[in-house]
């Protein structure tokens, strides 16, 4: 027997923010709620490993800085990725992590911030922001349009080995974010201060160009789940080129935390 009432149909209204495993996406773009929703299970984390370790007993050293960087730093991170914390958020940020800092390596608290990413080898907030952004950056860009949506909201002349892309006209569509909204070319830097609205991926492109000098076009991941395209290299050598931008990647962070720790050197040895 067919169910009362099969034939009718129910319209689903839709919602002003989308949630993804913990954040909501809202037209506004704005993060700053759940950013200090993750700093407070940050601090919520670390409160159940601080005891174990207290100056001079408990916890080896090293053990506290795996315990920083593979229990602490990942929920503190936690989409930090397609979001940059405001100003206020990122003090708030520094403060907690300095205090992670000084745990591991059980400095008292009137030691200077400025020597604790050096002493505890753990980067500043900054540093590991700006390389998961970046390590994301490179992994939208170099997916298949066909099964990123987000790639295929790449303008069209992005030197992609895939020339699947979204017609430049159908981007108008996401005009219900602001109407003001205009479209940033994937060349452009976000100008600062930010003077017009436009979507997230317009920027993140931007962020690879550092990267992908000597390179005529992008290489594209995972092509094997997509149809054959007679144009694209051998799976190995792709592999391989992707790996060498996570390299560069990598090699960029490091050369800014060695150029800020010595900032900070002689920022402290000028002191009396």
């Amino acid at each position: 027997m067919p169910l009362p009432n099969s034939d009718q149909r129910r319209a689903v209204p839709a919602r002003d923010s989308l949630g993804w495993l913990g954040y909501l996406f809202t037209p506004a773009l704005d993060a700053s709620t759940d950013i200090s929703r993750r700093l407070a299970l940050a601090q919520g984390a670390f409160a159940l490993i601080r005891p174990r370790s207290r100056p001079g007993a408990g916890l080896a050293l090293y053990v506290c800085h795996r315990l920083a960087t593979s229990m602490v730093a990942p929920i503190l991170l936690y989409g930090a990725d397609p979001f940059s914390p405001s100003e206020g958020a990122m003090a708030r940020l520094n403060s907690f992590w300095h205090n992670v800092q000084r745990w591991t390596t059980t400095r008292f608290s009137a030691t200077t911030t400025g020597i604790l990413a050096v002493e505890s080898c753990l980067p500043l907030v900054a540093l590991l922001i700006s390389q998961r952004q970046r390590l994301a950056a490179l992994q939208i860009v170099c997916s298949p349009p066909e099964i990123n949506p987000a790639t295929a909201r790449l303008e069209a002349s992005f030197p992609s080995l895939s020339a699947h892309r979204a017609h430049y006209s159908s981007r108008a569509l996401t005009k219900g974010l602001s109407f003001v909204y205009v479209p940033l070319y994937w060349k452009t830097q976000r100008p600062v201060p930010p003077m017009r609205n436009h979507l997230p991926i317009d920027a993140v492109a931007y962020r690879t160009i550092p990267f992908t000098h000597g390179l005529s076009r992008i290489l594209m991941i995972s092509s094997h789940l997509v149809s054959p395209v007679p144009t694209v290299p051998a799976r190995s050598l792709m592999d391989n080129t992707y790996s060498a931008l996570k390299t560069r990647v990598s090699e960029a962070s490091l050369r800014s935390g060695q150029a800020s720790s010595r900032h900070q050197g002689t920022t402290t040895t000028s002191l009396p």
